[in-house]
């Protein structure tokens, strides 16, 4: 799953792109490289656009990718409705916040950058 990540200065928030296939290697790759400019930076808030992802991820994986990302995040994840993915937005954020996260799905980036400033 490639990736692509990126301070939005304007609004202070983390961009991520995901698309094609999800990998976990590529997902640590990722969250790292999140760690990293969100030190640098002093910014927890994430956009992550999985819109143009291929192949949703399996329910474990999932469970690991949503569990194991750093907790200090609060993190909004885009999704189309048609994705397959879409079914697992539920699972997605049960998960997170049994975990301790901030993590909500949504199927429009308004929405999900009105969620990321709410706080």
């Amino acid at each position: 799953m490639p990736h692509n990540s990126r301070l939005d200065e304007e609004l202070g928030i983390i961009e991520v792109e995901l698309y094609g296939e999800l990998d976990n290697e590529e997902v640590l790759k990722g969250i790292a490289e999140v760690q990293r400019m969100s030190k640098k930076e002093g910014v927890n808030k994430v956009l992550v656009d999985a819109t143009r992802v291929e192949t949703a991820p399996s329910t474990g994986e999932t469970f690991w990718i949503f569990s194991s990302s750093p907790s200090v995040f609060r993190q909004a994840v885009l999704i189309h409705k048609s994705q397959t993915i879409s079914a697992d937005a539920a699972f997605i954020e049960d998960v997170s916040y049994n975990s301790g996260r901030a993590t909500r799905v949504f199927d429009n980036r308004e929405d999900a950058l009105n969620w990321l400033f709410e706080v």
